[in-house]
């Protein structure tokens, strides 16, 4: 089993309490089920990313607050690579711990 959230759950965003609780009891859960149902050979991961470029949620806290460009949003917010994720660094994160 596979879970995506989110590194933002753990630090709060304004305007989005209700995603940053379903996103942080994700990371528990998945713990959770990883301790009890490893002995079984279930595994269970999660990848939890800093923004993705192109979706939803940079539009709404990104975008539309001015920071438009991948550039300015990676550094605004400190990101390592100076940018957002792409969907394909989850997807293949994702396809490395299948």
């Amino acid at each position: 089993m596979i879970a995506i959230s989110t590194i933002r759950a753990l630090k709060g965003w304004p305007g989005c309490a209700r995603a940053a609780a379903a996103k942080a009891g994700v990371m528990p859960l998945i713990r959770s089920l990883a301790v009890e149902w490893g002995p079984e050979g279930i595994l269970c991961n999660r990848v939890a990313p800093g923004p993705i470029g192109g979706t939803e949620g940079v539009k709404r806290l990104h975008e539309e607050t001015g920071q438009s460009t991948a550039q300015s949003i990676g550094q605004s917010i400190g990101l390592p690579a100076g940018r957002p994720g792409r969907a394909e660094d989850v997807a293949q994160a994702a396809l490395y711990l299948c």
